[in-house]
């Protein structure tokens, strides 16, 4: 007996219905599934979870249509970003210059990508009369001599708005120059790039964050570098870096007792910085008692030690009972020696991609090695090498094994 298991768009719940929507883009919800039957109609102008999206290229008609078809309420995000010249044409202009900020009552997210000054001021002038905005993104356009200016508004925005996320892009230069109250709401905080001082002092003024994110976290040259005032409650923490002297990492880290995630990418770095690493046990149990997830990405292309007994003695510290047992944080170790340059590479398991390179050259010799719920972390002996000769890629590939 056969079933048919086949259901009538038109007889699903609202509910399962929204959810399909929200893959949607506008366009085909209001332009054209809008037109289907009157049912589709009924329930996409009910629907609250609309998504703008407007780039300069966006056509004029387009957004004209929108304008007069979205009801303001319903909408959830908007997104503009300016890729050209600001002109009539310009899909992002046309659209500011038929809509108000303030009417979109129910908006929660707003992201401003390359808008003009004169527009981006006036955009953030009303994100404080956005009862239901919680999350903002912003990297600005052509600033030139309006620092100040741009600066003053995102410090009114972050202490008078009920704002939970921030991010801003291309910022670096005007991080310092904004004011971060004790009593705003935020919890999120993403940076794309910000000094170690710069930190410390955002951290010591947002004791209610519990996100940070930075994609270049770094110490200035001529920078004294600054320890956190006072114990911050941050859950979440993930910092890209170069060359961040680990003590200075750790003296961070000290600070956050109530860390539950942390990541840490970091690049061009010391073998001294590896072998640190590989002690954090003590400054885990120590300093960050309660966390839970530990992603890690560690490399040093500078490694100048010719006895893989040293790479094994580092790497032997993450098979103990705590690694394994306790945290079970499995970590793959990789040596490649190519000629003069020799790299290694420490990564979580789950991040990792266990393939060889794919442009290696003859004079190539790999090492690879990760840790398991299965070592013996009685046996502290070391590599045990397995060494394959691959005759028709020309290279040796060694793999090393518990």
């Amino acid at each position: 007996m056969s079933v048919d298991s086949s259901v009538c768009l038109q007889e699903l719940p609202d509910l399962v219905f929204y959810q399909i929507l929200d893959q949607l883009d506008i366009h085909d919800i209001l332009l054209s599934l809008r037109r289907v039957s009157r049912h589709f109609y009924n329930i996409v102008n009910s629907y609250n979870r609309l998504k703008l999206k407007i780039i300069s290229t966006s056509p004029r008609a387009g957004i004209h249509r929108i304008s007069r078809t979205v009801q303001s309420g319903n909408v959830l995000s908007i997104s503009l970003m300016n890729t050209m010249e600001w002109n009539q044409w310009n899909g992002v202009q046309v659209f500011v210059s038929l809509n108000n900020l303030s009417q979109y009552t129910c908006l929660r997210s707003l992201s401003l990508f390359y808008i003009d000054m004169d527009v981006l001021e006036n955009m953030l002038q009303e994100v404080t009369s956005l009862p239901a905005l919680v999350s903002l993104t912003i990297e600005p356009g052509k600033i030139n001599n309006l620092i100040e200016r741009l600066a003053m508004l995102l410090s009114s925005a972050i202490a008078r708005s009920n704002l939970r996320k921030l991010s801003l892009y291309a910022m670096c230069g005007y991080i310092s120059r904004i004011s971060w109250s004790k009593q705003c709401k935020l919890k999120e905080l993403f940076l794309d790039s910000c000094s170690h001082n710069h930190i410390c002092h955002i951290l010591d003024q947002l004791p209610n964050l519990e996100t940070f994110t930075t994609h270049d976290y770094w110490l200035p040259i001529a920078e004294t570098p600054i320890v956190l005032t006072s114990i911050h409650l941050l859950t979440s923490l993930k910092l890209y870096c170069m060359q961040i002297p680990i003590g200075l990492l750790e003296s961070l880290l000290s600070y956050m007792p109530a860390l539950v995630h942390l990541h840490l990418s970091t690049y061009f770095t010391t073998f001294y910085f590896l072998q640190r690493l590989s002690q954090w046990e003590y400054l885990i149990h120590e300093k960050l008692p309660v966390l839970d997830t530990f992603k890690l990405y560690a490399s040093t292309e500078q490694y100048q030690y010719e006895d893989v007994k040293d790479i094994e003695s580092m790497f032997n510290r993450f098979r103990t009972p705590f690694w394994l047992e306790l945290k079970r944080w499995y970590i793959t170790c990789e040596y490649v020696k190519d000629g003069n340059t020799s790299n290694i590479r420490l990564y979580s398991r789950k991040d990792s991609h266990r393939n060889f390179p794919a442009k290696s050259s003859p004079a190539m010799l790999t090492h690879s090695a990760s840790t398991t719920r299965n070592d013996d972390i009685t046996d502290m002996s070391g590599f045990k090498p397995r060494t394959t000769l691959k005759t028709d890629t020309k290279y040796y590939r060694m793999s090393m094994e518990y």
